[in-house]
């Protein structure tokens, strides 16, 4: 379980998190969107990566095609991610990595780590 202090910091308590974290891998589905909705935090589960268009506050997700909706989806679980790295584990060329990346850059789905486009150190990171 997590507590909120009076700065509005969390702490974990239990395993109620931990599961949570769990159930993604476990049952192969997209990681939950978390979000806060004072006074309350809001914890929305897709059962795909399809149904993370509907359950989505981010109307950007639904400028994606399938393909690139479930790169957008494991790149959310990853802490960073390189374009090569991306190629690989979806399976695609670099070009279609890059036309990837470059769309969700451009949506505002991910950001970089701000090193130079052209440097083998720029990595793609989740924002949430």
């Amino acid at each position: 379980m997590y507590a909120f202090d009076q700065l509005g910091l969390v702490e974990q308590r239990g395993l109620g998190f931990q599961t949570l974290k769990e159930l993604p891998e476990k049952h192969n589905l997209p990681l939950p969107l978390v979000s806060y909705e004072e006074p309350y935090m809001v914890i929305k589960f897709p059962r795909s990566n399809e149904s993370l268009r509907t359950v989505s506050d981010n109307k950007a997700i639904e400028e994606l095609n399938p393909d690139e909706l479930r790169g957008y989806n494991w790149i959310r679980t990853q802490q960073d991610v390189s374009a090569k790295y991306y190629s690989e584990e979806l399976g695609i060329v670099q070009r279609t990595a890059s036309r990837h990346l470059a769309k969700m850059l451009d949506l505002g789905l991910i950001k970089t780590n701000n090193e130079n486009p052209k440097s083998p150190k720029l990595r793609y990171l989740p924002i949430d």
